[in-house]
């Protein structure tokens, strides 16, 4: 998974890839299994996230 995946989950502008990253989200929820969130993609993820905020699409509260 790539941070793609959690950026589209949260994108309405994209409606067709925010759908299929959420039904990919819901699978892997599914399944019981450790999971590892790379730093790199915690960092990108975030980034992508204040920029959004920048752009007036979140707000800071949202993004904390």
């Amino acid at each position: 998974m790539t941070r793609t995946s959690y950026v589209y989950a949260l994108d309405a502008d994209e409606p067709a890839k925010q759908a299929k990253a959420i039904e990919l989200l819901d699978r892997l929820s599914l399944k019981p299994a450790d999971t590892v969130v790379v730093w790199q993609v915690a960092g990108e993820f975030l980034g992508q996230l204040r920029k959004w905020e920048l752009k007036g699409r979140l707000t800071s509260a949202a993004v904390v």
